[in-house]
């Protein structure tokens, strides 16, 4: 009910804000829990909540030590336990507990209580399904936004106790047999986590911190069933499974071979087709290198022995040092230096007049050089006035070949690509195929088998998506947890 704080035409009668349930229709409540084991003995509801009475129908029970049975009663308790709602009313379910007497003289255990696994576990307030509920809600989503789900469902629950729920969220992991390795980033350049996926169910498995450490190799060690490992080209994952499965056949993922290759080739690209719009300033040489290229000067002059030109180069160190020289020696010395800087100078002013023309000349964008890289067309007059050199052009046929052979689209043959591009004149795609060949089982294997690091890329994104979720501040115990607990 809304207040009224206004001072004028204020409403002084009271009102009731709940309306008292009577006891008549506390009488009208009927309604039946089929529960296995239990007998339902009355219903209640006081305010808005709904109280059922249950006691067990088994004639006895186990002992929880020496397993004999008993129906030996000693005694009775009550056990409240909270369950799902009814209606939108609240629910708790008034439990009568019996305790037995063991039989067996020499069990430690005397008495137990008669267990209600079916209903809910040991020292338990909730009933299963009530824990069911809170587990899941508190895996998908924070603490405190749990918890407030969890009471517009009539289920009490704190903030604390839903993350404690989630830390000590045990699922059973599966023995894969094909796996795919990817690095997520904590922090990013600082701190860094391995995630690991199963290749066939597309489910992530389990994460580890840090990438390609002792954690990542006792895991390989453990499931020496695996027998396809995907991941990228990363030293760190491949020294940890030639460490712990050298057996296992290791597929490169085609996504990363291309996109090392396209990276490596658009600086190089660009850098050919860029043109500068900048004008330059000529920066005359300093005092050390000047003296340096006088020295040199007076040591090459004439014709003479190194005895006499050693002589030569003694007297200029002196004279230099005491400021005792020639005019002549001075202009002779500096003729080569005043010459260099000179030319220097006169390129200069030759590129800043042509700098007026290059500024409305349109340049090459990265969009238009990974199209040239990838498919080989080019699509503006800088890239088309490249493709003219036999060297560029010869470069880009290679890297569209790889990409088709990566595609499955052309059967051309690794080793032939890799001898072509080790003798290509661009040295970024020199470099490139020197790693290919240093990898190259692997390289064939992501052309042979169909498996790759796809489902990796997804699983990062959704990582990074629940570490946000929390703030960054998950540990990770539970942001696997929570990973994992994703079907989808």
């Amino acid at each position: 009910m809304k207040h009224n704080t206004s001072t004028i035409d204020k409403n002084t009668i009271k009102t009731e804000t709940v309306i008292p349930f009577s006891s008549k229709k506390d009488w009208g409540i009927s309604f039946r829990l089929h529960l296995p084991g239990f007998h339902q003995e009355s219903v209640s509801q006081i305010n808005s909540s709904y109280y059922v009475t249950l006691s067990g129908t088994h004639q006895g029970a186990c002992c929880p030590v020496c397993g004999q049975f008993s129906n030996h009663v000693k005694g009775y308790y009550l056990r409240s336990l909270q369950g799902l709602e009814i209606a939108g009313h609240p629910l708790t379910l008034i439990v009568n507990v019996r305790k037995f007497r063991c039989r067996n003289t020499a069990c430690q255990r005397k008495v137990f209580s008669d267990p209600l696994s079916p209903l809910a576990s040991s020292h338990a307030r909730n009933t299963r399904k009530v824990e069911e509920r809170i587990r899941s809600i508190s895996l998908k989503t924070t603490s405190r936004i749990a918890s407030n789900l969890l009471y517009e469902q009539n289920i009490v629950c704190s903030q604390s106790s839903c993350l404690r729920r989630a830390n000590v969220c045990h699922k059973e992991r599966p023995a894969p047999v094909c796996i795919g390795l990817d690095d997520y980033a904590q922090k990013k350049g600082h701190i860094y986590g391995t995630v690991i996926v199963d290749q066939i169910t597309h489910k992530p498995i389990t994460l580890f911190s840090g990438r390609g450490e002792e954690n990542l190799k006792t895991y390989l060690k453990e499931n020496p069933q695996i027998q396809y490992i995907t991941c990228d080209r990363a030293q760190c994952f491949i020294k940890v499974i030639n460490q712990a499965l050298p057996g296992a056949v290791r597929i490169s993922d085609r996504f990363h071979l291309i996109k090392d290759m396209v990276d490596g080739m658009t600086g190089e690209i660009a850098s050919r087709s860029r043109l500068g719009v900048q004008k330059q300033n000529f920066n005359y040489p300093s005092q050390e290198t000047v003296r340096k290229r006088i020295m040199e000067s007076f040591y090459n002059m004439g014709d003479e022995r190194h005895r006499r030109r050693l002589k030569r180069f003694i007297d200029a160190e002196d004279c230099m040092r005491k400021g005792i020289m020639d005019d002549r020696d001075v202009e002779r010395a500096t003729q080569e230096i005043r010459n260099d800087i000179k030319e220097e100078q006169r390129k200069i002013r030759e590129y800043n007049r042509s700098v007026a023309g290059r500024k409305n000349k349109t340049h090459a964008s990265v969009k238009a050089i990974h199209d040239l890289i990838l498919n080989g067309r080019p699509s503006v007059d800088s890239l088309k006035e490249l493709m003219d050199a036999p060297a560029l052009r010869t470069a880009i046929d290679l890297c569209v070949k790889f990409r088709e052979m990566v595609n499955g689209k052309l059967q051309y043959g690794l080793d032939k690509w890799i001898d072509k591009a080790m003798k290509s004149d661009l040295k970024t795609l020199r470099e490139f195929a020197s790693g290919i060949k240093r990898d190259k089982e692997a390289v064939q294997n992501a052309m042979d088998i169909y498996l790759n690091n796809g489902v990796l890329e997804g699983t990062v994104n959704k990582t990074k998506a629940i570490k946000r979720q929390m703030f960054n501040r998950a540990g990770i115990t539970l942001l696997c947890n929570k990973l994992t607990s994703f079907n989808t």
